[in-house]
């Protein structure tokens, strides 16, 4: 069964400049899922977040105005699965899920700023929550990421953090999933 997932809060990575972090939990807050975007994707989230006037005449806002055209209830975010680190997403459309033109591919993190933007559901598949979620703590401080469900540029650069603050056992994981990545595209 599919969880409906909300967004619980948006982050920095310590020591890591250009990437920060979408905390998404399932409604019994037991379990999480984090996406890594861009900074510039995170203070758009927060923008429409915290629905600033500024943000009514910016595309996204323009875009769920058009929507609202429409019955736009059958439109929902979807995290399918993980391939390579980046979770595999879609816009979904309910009312016309029988034809090809009912799901359309998007970035994860485009796609949770689009829930936000247009007040939409998000969703991850039962498997992307055995497989990648994990446990939820009120109040927690630190958030463990699976490796599985991170980018290859973020791989490499918490490598280089572990190298220079001498986690070598932090290091060593890190290494083996990009090798294993890169064994898999080669396969």
């Amino acid at each position: 069964m599919d969880s409906l997932l909300l967004i619980k809060s948006v982050s920095e990575i310590l020591g890591i400049k250009d990437v920060a972090l979408v905390s998404l939990v399932n409604a019994t807050e037991t379990r999480q899922i984090v996406v890594s975007c861009e900074l510039e994707m995170r203070d758009l989230i927060m923008k429409y977040m915290t629905d600033r006037p500024e943000t009514q005449m910016l595309f996204p806002s323009v875009v769920n105005d058009i929507l609202a055209t429409r019955d736009k209830s059958s439109l929902e975010v979807r995290i399918n699965g993980v391939k390579d680190g980046v979770y595999q997403t879609e816009i979904y459309d309910r009312l016309t899920q029988k034809s090809r033109s009912s799901s359309f591919p998007i970035r994860c993190s485009d796609g949770i700023f689009m829930s936000v933007a247009c007040k939409l559901h998000i969703y991850a598949s039962a498997e992307v929550m055995r497989l990648h979620s994990i446990p939820y703590v009120t109040g927690a401080t630190k958030v463990g990421l699976p490796l599985s469900v991170l980018s290859e540029k973020l791989l490499k650069n918490s490598l280089q953090m572990a190298i220079e603050t001498e986690n070598y056992e932090m290091a060593s994981n890190l290494r083996d999933e990009l090798n294993k990545r890169h064994k898999d595209k080669h396969e």
